[in-house]
């Protein structure tokens, strides 16, 4: 027992030594680097010289269709990731998406209630059962993706 801890102290001894001896070698690497590019001048400036830019708080816009947009994100990658389990479908009913998500009947129920108001499902009745069955549009998949790349392309042109 006693030869386990004082094996234990003599190797963090040694690392200690060791880590001592290494961050030794990255503070002068540090130093010289700093030395060699001219950084070391700009430490010994005081702050008293650095100009400071003004800062103008103005007031945050309100974008024109918040819940547009954020409707059609959540339908495009909320609700457990719904849209992937019915591209994968192609054609499929609420049930059949509900087995493949593995997800409940009312969160499938609600982003099928989203994805037709958006138009980005087409439903129609199974003539022979009389079931309602629901295929996406892929067209508005890409015309969705579009405008929410666009809207994210426009929010960081509006920061610089």
């Amino acid at each position: 027992m006693i030869s386990i801890v004082i094996l234990i102290f003599l190797s963090s001894l040694i690392f200690l030594v060791w880590l001592r001896k290494r961050l030794r070698i990255i503070n002068e690497s540090i130093r010289a680097y700093a030395v060699a590019s001219g950084l070391s001048e700009l430490f010994k400036l005081k702050t008293s010289y650095i100009p400071l830019r003004e800062t103008h708080v103005e007031e945050a816009e309100v974008p024109e269709r918040p819940v547009e947009l954020e409707r059609v994100i959540r339908v495009l990658f909320g609700y457990g990731n719904l849209l992937r389990f019915a591209l994968e479908l192609g054609e499929f009913s609420a049930g059949e998406l509900v087995a493949s998500a593995k997800s409940r009947d009312a969160i499938v129920n609600a982003w099928i209630r989203d994805a037709l108001a958006l138009g980005l499902l087409e439903e129609f009745q199974n003539e022979f059962t009389g079931e309602i069955r629901y295929r996406v549009r892929r067209s508005v998949v890409d015309e969705l993706a579009s405008r929410v790349l666009g809207e994210l392309w426009s929010l960081t042109r509006r920061e610089s």
